[in-house]
């Protein structure tokens, strides 16, 4: 067979496309990294970007994913951390953000906004 082609009829055609998918030795199409679909050009589940490597996974109460994968908090806040998970104490003017096994305090001055 001719580059690009396989089956013993020669008859099934498939070249790689790097980053999307290589050909097994029938010329089917096995996508790579987080990819899915036919021609392999869609990102696995929570998984969003032109390389797929984007990881937002929604959380019901704190969180919901944009069409990019950004996290878009449900409670109106902006976290540097992108995480959205807080406890707040409005008495205080502080929000503590628990991230992945850290703990960061930040003084929040805007009222009506809390950044974090």
């Amino acid at each position: 067979c001719e580059d690009s082609y396989f089956t013993p009829q020669c008859d099934k055609y498939c070249k790689p496309k790097p980053g999307y998918f290589k050909c097994n030795s029938s010329g089917e199409k096995v996508c790579e990294g987080r990819r899915r679909g036919e021609n392999c050009d869609s990102c696995t589940s929570f998984y969003f970007g032109h390389d797929c490597k984007t990881n937002c996974e929604p959380a019901d109460e704190y969180y919901i994913c944009s069409e990019s994968g950004h996290k878009i908090c449900l409670d109106n806040t902006t976290s540097v951390a992108n995480n959205c998970r807080e406890s707040k104490n409005t008495n205080l003017g502080m929000t503590v953000v628990v991230g992945s096994g850290s703990l960061l305090i930040v003084l929040v001055m805007i009222t009506g906004f809390t950044l974090l």
